[in-house]
């Protein structure tokens, strides 16, 4: 009688932790996967980045604008770098600088007139590089 109350020790996993596996599993091949796809795709994203950071530095530079410069310069000036980043006429690391320049200077959300000026003329050299 002992012998049948004996309970015949499980194999395997319980439920609950093989579902936990398995979700581990799951986020794991997705967070995997978006490494991939963002590795594969990192010029484009930088790219997509610096073109949606061009209109905000711009608008900081018409607010600050140098006397030597007028908004329909900028306006232009800008246009030329979206259509260099896009046509893939500027290096990519000419890329990566002007994108790292662009954050430094969007951190205190204010460009002053110096600043203006030295992007303005960083600009020009990236676009005829």
């Amino acid at each position: 009688m002992s012998e049948e109350l004996k309970a015949a020790p499980k194999k395997g996993m319980s439920r609950g932790c093989l579902i936990g596996l398995i979700v581990v599993g799951i986020l794991a091949i997705i967070v995997i996967g978006s490494g991939v796809v963002c590795y594969i795709y990192q010029d484009e994203l930088l790219e997509f980045g610096l073109e949606k950071t061009t209109d905000m530095i711009a608008l900081e530079i018409k607010a600050n604008l140098p006397e030597e410069f007028t908004e329909a310069e900028i306006d232009e000036l800008f246009d030329r770098l979206r259509k260099a980043v896009i046509n893939k006429e500027i290096d990519p690391t000419r890329i990566k600088s002007l994108a790292s320049q662009f954050q430094s200077y969007l951190e205190d959300q204010k460009i002053d007139v110096d600043e203006a000026r030295k992007l303005i003329e960083e600009i020009k050299e990236a676009i005829e590089y």
